[in-house]
């Protein structure tokens, strides 16, 4: 991995035990060379997977998303909740 990522193999030992100077590129370069999504990595799962039918307009969803726009009106909900305390601070 470390040949792979272009580093050391001591510098690829320190990301592995959650080094600070893990980033964004050096994460999407890992997850290209094992060949997953960076969410993979983080043990994610997808709740809406859609797939294409080669250029057809066939689609097909996988989820609910009426959860989806459940969970998100819940974060906007939450959201201005915070906008609302931190206002309050600054007055």
């Amino acid at each position: 991995m470390a040949l792979e990522l272009d580093i050391t193999q001591p510098n690829y030992g320190r990301l592995e035990k959650d080094d600070s100077r893990l980033n964004a590129p050096k994460l999407i370069a890992i997850a290209k060379v094992l060949d997953v999504t960076v969410s993979y990595l983080f043990g994610e799962k997808a709740a809406n997977v859609i797939h294409n039918n080669n250029g057809d307009n066939a689609q097909a969803s996988i989820g609910t998303v009426v959860q989806e726009k459940e969970h998100i009106k819940t974060l906007k909900d939450e959201i201005a909740f915070l906008r609302g305390l931190l206002k309050e601070k600054v007055t």
